[in-house]
Formats: C-alpha cells, sequence, structure tokens
C-alpha cells in the first residue's frame, strides 16, 4: 500500500515539520514501511496541491498534521483528494485533532481522526489496511464513525525514543541545516500551566538519555555540519543531570556549533544554575535560553498555575544583565501573554511595560509578543470562560477554517482579531498591539516596516518609552497614532485613487517607472 504524510504551509522554508517527520522516522524504522512525506513550507499550497494529485490514483492513506490555523487548508486538501480518489483514507492528527477529536471526525471528507500522538495510531491503521481486516477498533489513539457514531479505540502507548530520519525530508530543507536545526530531545512537559496544549493534551515529560542524545547530535553534526542547533524541547532543561552531561559531551567532542534551549525562570535560581554552570553553558556552546514568563502579575501567574513568581522573572533579568560577557553572553529570551480571561487591564499594561523595560535594560535580550492570549478547547480554563462568559469556540471544522480565512485573524501573532467576551475595548486594543509597542524599545525596531513610517515612529518614539518605562497607558494618542500609521498604505491609497489609475495608462509614466531616478524617489519611503 501507498501511505503519504503531509504537512501545511507555514510559511518558511527552515520550519521542521515535526509532527509528520516524527511519524514517518518511527513508520520507517522501527516498524519497516516505505513512507513518503511532503511539506508545504517547501511546495507552497499551490505546489503541494499539484504533488497531491500526481499522488493521488495509486494513494491508499494519507496522513495529515494540522494546527487549528490549517483549517482552510485541511478542508480544501479533502476535498480534493475525495473529489479525485474516494477511496483513499484520510486522517488528521496534530494539535487541532488532538483538541478538537469530535468535531473533527464529523467532517464528511476525513475518515479517521489521531486524537494523541500518532506513532501507533498510524503505524496501526497501514497494518490494518494492509491485511484487508480493517478492524479499526484495533487500533489505539483512532477516532472514526460507525453508522453515525462516534468510536473512540483506547489510548496509544508511549512509544520508546526513537532516532529522527531527517533524509526524509525535502532537500532543499536539509540544505537549510548549515545555518541552523532542530533536535528533539524529549517531549511533553511536567507542569500544568492552564492555557497550554501540553496540560490539555496530557503530555507527560520524556526525555531521551543522553546516549541516544548524543548518537543524534554527532550525526546530525557529520552530515549537515549545523552552525546551531535549536533543542526544540519544551523544557529541556528539566533533566539536570542530563545538562551536566551536555555539557561534558560537548567539550569531549570539540563542537563549534551554538545552541539555544528552554528553560524556567525557577531553574535560574543560584542554587541551582550556578554562575559557574551558566558559564560552562557559554563555553559549551549554549547561545540562547528561551523562558516563558507570559505575564508580570504574581496573581494571574497563580491563576494560570505557571509555577513561577515575578520575583523569578525579576532575577532571571537581573541575573542575565550582570552576567553579560562580552561577545559570548547568552541571550534572554523570553515570552509573554495578554488578555487572559479575569486580567485587569492595569495587569495587562503591567507586563507590557515590564516586557519593554526588560529590553531595554537587558543587553541581549529578546521579546516574543506579549501575544494576545488564545483559548484553547478543553481544559481547566476553558471550562472556566464557558461558565463565566459563554464563550464557545468554533464548533466544527469548517467554523475553524471560516475564522482562519480573515486576514485579521492571521496578521502576525494568530488569533489577534478575535473579541473576547472578557476584554473590554480599551483592553482589546492594549492587548492586540501590545508586540508592536514593546517593539519600539528595541534597537534595531521594525525591520519590516516601509521606511517613511520608520521615520513617523522614530517621532513618537521617546513617548512610547517613557509609557514603557514608567507604566504609564493614560491617555494613549500616541498609541493610536503609531498604530494608525501601521494600518495605513501609501501604495494602496494612490493605488486606490482614479488619479493613479489614469497614470498607470500612461506611457510616459511606464517608461519613467524603468528608471533608475524613480527607484531613487520610492527608495525613502520602502526602506
Amino acid at each position: 500500500m501507498k501511505s503519504l504524510l503531509v504537512n501545511p504551509d507555514l510559511g518558511y522554508l527552515s520550519a521542521t515539520p515535526w509532527g509528520i517527520l516524527a511519524i514517518g522516522s518511527y513508520i520507517k524504522h522501527i516498524k519497516g514501511y516505505e513512507i513518503e512525506l511532503l511539506d508545504g513550507n517547501v511546495e507552497g499550497e499551490e505546489g503541494l496541491f499539484h504533488k497531491i494529485r500526481q499522488k493521488l490514483p495509486t494513494l491508499d492513506l494519507l496522513g495529515i498534521s494540522a494546527f487549528s490555523s490549517n483549517a482552510p487548508f485541511v478542508v480544501n486538501l479533502c476535498k480534493m483528494v475525495k473529489e479525485e480518489n474516494r477511496n483513499c483514507k484520510i486522517i488528521l492528527g496534530g494539535p487541532h485533532a488532538i483538541l478538537c477529536p469530535e468535531e473533527t471526525i464529523h467532517h464528511p471528507n476525513i475518515d479517521f481522526v489521531a486524537y494523541s500522538d500518532g506513532e501507533e495510531t498510524f503505524a496501526g491503521l497501514m497494518e490494518e489496511m494492509e491485511s484487508g481486516r480493517h478492524e479499526w477498533e484495533r487500533v489505539p489513539g483512532l477516532l472514526y464513525l460507525d453508522n453515525g457514531s462516534v468510536v473512540r479505540t483506547v489510548p496509544p502507548t508511549p512509544v520508546e525514543h526513537y532516532p529522527t530520519d531527517y533524509t526524509l525530508l525535502d532537500e532543499r530543507v536539509q540544505a537549510t541545516f548549515k545555518g541552523s536545526m532542530d533536535i528533539l530531545a524529549g517531549r511533553g512537559c511536567p507542569f500544568k500551566c492552564t492555557f497550554c496544549f501540553n496540560t490539555i493534551s496530557g503530555q507527560k515529560w520524556r526525555g531521551k538519555p543522553i546516549e541516544m542524545l548524543g548518537e543524534e547530535i554527532k550525526s546530525a553534526v557529520a552530515t549537515y555540519d549545523p552552525n546551531r542547533i535549536y533543542f526544540r524541547d519544551e523544557l529541556f532543561f528539566h533533566d539536570k543531570k542530563r545538562i551536566k552531561e551536555l555539557i561534558d559531551f560537548y567539550k569531549s567532542n570539540n563542537f563549534r556549533f551554538k545552541w539555544r534551549a528552554s528553560i524556567r525562570a525557577t531553574d535560574f535560581r543560584k542554587n541551582i544554575l550556578s554562575d559557574e554552570i551558566l558559564f560552562e553553558l557559554a563555553e559549551a556552546g549554549c547561545e540562547t535560553l528561551k523562558f516563558g514568563f507570559e505575564t508580570a502579575s504574581d496573581r494571574m501567574l497563580k491563576k494560570i498555575k505557571k509555577g513561577i513568581q515575578l520575583k523569578d522573572i525579576i532575577n532571571t533579568s537581573e541575573r542575565f544583565a550582570n552576567l553579560n560577557r562580552d561577545k559570548d553572553r547568552i541571550q534572554l529570551n523570553c515570552s509573554w501573554i495578554v488578555g487572559f480571561p479575569g486580567e485587569t487591564y492595569e495587569e495587562m499594561c503591567a507586563t507590557i511595560s515590564l516586557a519593554g523595560q526588560i529590553q531595554m535594560d537587558v543587553p541581549n535580550t529578546h521579546i516574543i509578543g506579549p501575544q494576545n492570549f488564545r483559548i484553547y478547547p478543553g481544559g481547566e480554563l476553558y471550562n472556566t470562560v464557558i461558565e463565566e462568559y459563554d464563550y464557545r469556540v468554533p464548533q466544527s471544522l469548517e467554523g475553524w477554517a471560516e475564522r482562519y480565512l480573515k486576514p485579521e485573524n492571521m496578521n502576525g501573532f494568530i488569533d489577534k482579531g478575535v473579541h473576547y467576551p472578557w476584554l473590554s475595548p480599551k483592553a482589546h486594543f492594549i492587548c492586540s498591539n501590545a508586540d508592536f509597542f514593546v517593539e519600539f524599545a528595541y534597537n534595531k525596531r521594525f525591520r519590516y516596516i516601509d521606511g517613511y513610517k520608520k521615520r513617523l515612529f522614530e517621532i513618537l518614539r521617546p513617548l512610547v518609552l517613557f509609557r514603557l518605562r514608567h507604566n504609564f497607558f493614560a491617555f494613549p494618542i500616541d498609541l493610536k497614532l503609531a498604530c494608525a500609521i501601521l494600518d495605513f498604505s501609501i501604495w494602496t491609497f494612490l493605488e486606490n485613487s482614479p488619479l493613479y489609475s489614469r497614470l498607470q495608462e500612461n506611457r510616459l509614466y511606464k517608461s519613467f517607472k524603468q528608471t533608475r531616478v524613480f527607484r531613487r524617489l520610492v527608495n525613502p519611503f520602502i526602506g
């Protein structure tokens, strides 16, 4: 039988498609089946559809890994597959399938849903199809319809760790590994943050032993010689013993690559990670430590069960500020969220202010966000939202597709355009633009914004920095003006004008557009 695993187009070539890569590696090396992967990040959506269409006549099983934001892609792909090969079975896995399994299985073009880790599920499905038995109840981790009734099979058993086969990826993706590549050193997280996918999906922490991890690192270095490795775990530093072993392993092999990994603010206390160990980490190639700070409010940190306090965030920031060692210092990378249910406007502003202050005060810092909070179906926080605000996420795959066909929900951080009932108009404004306000604190700011806008922002910058420094967000006229400038497009304005329409038809203008003089006139406005 012929099976294919597909990843949607997420917009950048170097995005490792971990869902299909993990399952593909397991199917090929543990189960011994032939498997092929197609990645939309490489092909683009149009090219991906074309390649799938070529394979459809002989394709028996199609597996798709998708986020909720990929719902438009999933709906269109499944429709195309079923129109051209009704006998090809489709299974959807990944975050959306895990969060919304029952509503997803009711979509007429989806045959199966993998509601947990997908290795045993996809392998079991292949075995049933190849044997001709089609006894789907034997496949663990599967959801399917039987005469209109939903059948949920037993949960899959967590599989033993296995090597990742990067050769399953397109050569164009592998070519990017010289610059940077991801390695998965473990799965899941032991903490219970109420806003997190891991808590809802029940993903327990499972780290690879240093022996297996070491072999993967050596193989990656021998094959791709990456300048940088990102250990893509939810919590790389959970196993402190393994970190020390990694330092020794790095030095004994004379590696040169830089690496980055995730850690918690509570791990950054001196009695856990001393200055000596931090220096060893830097010596062993560590260039970035990634933290989820989330909020500047102790009340909200407790409410979302983050397991850290504001003092841990402050301590971490101060230690980074004091531990700078010329060009080899470790970067502080920290993410923030605003707009939690029950969060006050003052708490939101305090989070934005602290993120901006850290960006200004701690050299070699990268702020992610503050992102607008996104509610996931399932879990404690979602139940609270249903009870207190009578709020529901879309109730079908088509509903999710409709949500993510709206440009305002896919502009920058996903779901910035969603209006949650617990946010006042004032709070929605501050949350939707929080990341933009903090960007004023960057030295290298507004990299992807037209030149004329940058010049206007420079006029507003001193006042915005004053707000961030002093947590002062009253009378936000300057902030609204900055957002208006950001949203305005001089080219759209001109292109929609009657005068410009007539000008485009003029032969002299068409010739003038090809000259250096025209480009020199335009450049000040675009870069």
